[in-house]
């Protein structure tokens, strides 16, 4: 049987030795690695819920917005898009309406039909704030309604009734 060589034997201690104390400043003894990772706006979406009235027909999510944890009714078809918040003055349970797109768009909003003051927020596709702006109401509806945009291309937007649309990004409620 051969013999080791001490020139081996001392670089295998070395590298056993550095291994043993990365491990020891990486998983320190007796601490936590801290809180599971938020879900994210993915995941979060994907957990809907059949919606109750005023929104019979459509979904509905909690979502964070900002340190707000919300409850929203979801559009998330080009029919529900349309018809939005029109003629709703009252959300029942509802914080306002999570307005969901396949791509990201510029697509702008209108007030025409709607009879009460909106706050709208639109979202990136990763939850970060393209835009907010108030709304103000225009009942009789026609070519005389502003048009309302985002900053810039957005995935989501946020419509709540006036005074109503917290700050910060869009993002999965707190476990």
């Amino acid at each position: 049987m051969p013999r080791p060589r001490p020139a081996l034997m001392v670089v295998l201690s070395l590298a056993i030795a550095a291994a043993g104390a990365a491990l020891f400043f990486v998983l320190p003894a007796g601490e936590e690695s801290g809180p599971p990772p938020a879900r994210d706006l993915t995941t979060a979406l994907a957990e809907v819920g059949t919606a109750q009235a005023p929104f019979r027909g459509l979904t509905e999510v909690e979502l964070a917005l900002g340190d707000d944890c919300v409850r929203l009714a979801v559009a998330d078809s080009e029919a529900e898009r349309g018809q939005g918040l029109r003629g709703v003055t009252e959300l029942g349970p509802y914080d306002g309406m999570l307005f969901v797109n396949q791509a990201d768009t510029s697509t702008a909003y209108t007030m025409s039909g709607v009879t009460v003051p909106l706050d709208i927020g639109w979202y990136a596709s990763d939850g970060e704030p393209a835009g907010r702006a108030e709304m103000e109401p225009c009942p009789e509806g026609g070519p005389d309604c502003p048009l309302y945009s985002a900053d810039g291309p957005y995935r989501f937007a946020v419509e709540t009734l006036g005074g109503g649309l917290p700050s910060g990004s869009l993002g999965a409620c707190p476990s």
